[in-house]
């Protein structure tokens, strides 16, 4: 990554910490939810919501997948709310399909999770709702308990996504410790150039840059180069 990316990425990251208001603190403090969408059987709703119950999940239902994308807008935009999304494609796998475009594109690293369940899918659409999401199972009626394990495999994913999330805006907000001048060595640091190159680079004595570089680390809470490289990588992706 050259020094350029790395300095727009940083900033980006930067204003996203800048940008977290109140609601997004109440967000974190939201409990998890389970959203079913689609016409579920008796049997089959009854261990959703025994699961949900079990959990202390929020629990929202929608008949079908056009509902769901008007009513559930609000949820989708909080960052920290972990919970799982299960559809039921059967019957409705033009909106289910929709709905898991409308997720990757404008929620590609939500920490809602989706799930799908369907019998009479075909093949194909089966596997790309496999690959696309955090799974999907053809269930027969008689396989109703496999729902809850399957939705629980998905929560727990939701909750360690939100975890990782929430531990790469911490090492975000250390960033805002940082002096101008703290920054750009750092960037110098994570493209692997030496104190002496950064000196020369920037006009300053190696000592300077020595002493700037010392001070990254510990407000970083790192012990060297390849530590706060990784730090800043995880942070990067989330």
């Amino acid at each position: 990554m050259t020094s350029s990316n790395y300095k727009t990425r940083i900033n980006s990251l930067l204003d996203a910490v800048a940008d977290t208001n109140a609601s997004d603190k109440t967000a974190r403090q939201e409990p998890a939810h389970l959203i079913a969408v689609g016409s579920w059987s008796l049997t089959y709703q009854s261990h959703l919501e025994s699961f949900a119950k079990a959990k202390s999940l929020k629990t929202n239902s929608f008949s079908n997948a056009q509902e769901m994308l008007t009513g559930v807008q609000a949820l989708v935009h909080l960052p920290y709310v972990p919970g799982v999304l299960a559809c039921n494609v059967d019957g409705d796998l033009e909106n289910a399909l929709a709905l898991l475009k409308f997720f990757n594109n404008s929620h590609p690293d939500a920490v809602l999770k989706l799930v799908f369940f369907g019998s009479t899918v075909d093949l194909d659409s089966a596997l790309y709702l496999q690959q696309q999401s955090a799974g999907f199972k053809s269930l027969m009626p008689s396989s109703a308990e496999g729902v809850a394990a399957f939705v629980d495999q998905a929560l727990q994913a939701s909750f360690k996504h939100r975890a990782n999330l929430l531990d790469s805006l911490t090492s975000i907000a250390k960033l805002s410790s940082l002096t101008a001048k703290e920054m750009s060595v750092m960037v110098q640091v994570l493209n692997g150039f030496a104190n002496k190159e950064i000196a020369s680079e920037m006009g300053n004595s190696s000592r300077t840059i020595e002493i700037h570089r010392a001070s990254i680390f510990e407000k970083m809470d790192v012990k060297n180069a390849i530590e706060l490289s990784m730090l800043l990588h995880s942070a990067l992706r989330h």
